[in-house]
């Protein structure tokens, strides 16, 4: 497995082998769909809760509704979205960790 980071951009070459991504709740922003650039990641909205210093935001990647990736926002920084609104992902630089995934990972 190699990984190229470049700008803003990450290039990810497995062969066959299935990795899977971690990034912390907190180290992901939302921003409206178009406006994230080559890094985003095109979502939808399906809920958000106000959790006192932060909003939750669960968003389904686009085109794999049974993936939910969990926002984690500063309520002062949280954005106006709704359920059904189209965002896009944006990753800090630096947060996403790549790790290979065992068999009975995979399973």
């Amino acid at each position: 497995m190699t990984t190229r980071h470049t700008g803003q951009r990450l290039e990810l070459s497995t062969g066959n082998h299935a990795v899977r991504l971690a990034i912390r709740p907190e180290r992901i922003k939302l921003v409206a769909r178009g406006a994230g650039g080559t890094a985003a990641i095109p979502g939808v909205v399906n809920t958000s809760v106000f959790v006192g210093s932060f909003s939750i935001f669960l968003v389904h990647l686009a085109g794999q509704p049974d993936q939910v990736i969990q926002v984690q926002i500063a309520a002062q920084a949280a954005p106006p979205f709704l359920s059904n609104d189209e965002v896009d992902l944006v990753p800090d630089e630096g947060a996403v960790h790549i790790f290979p995934v065992t068999t009975e990972q995979a399973a």
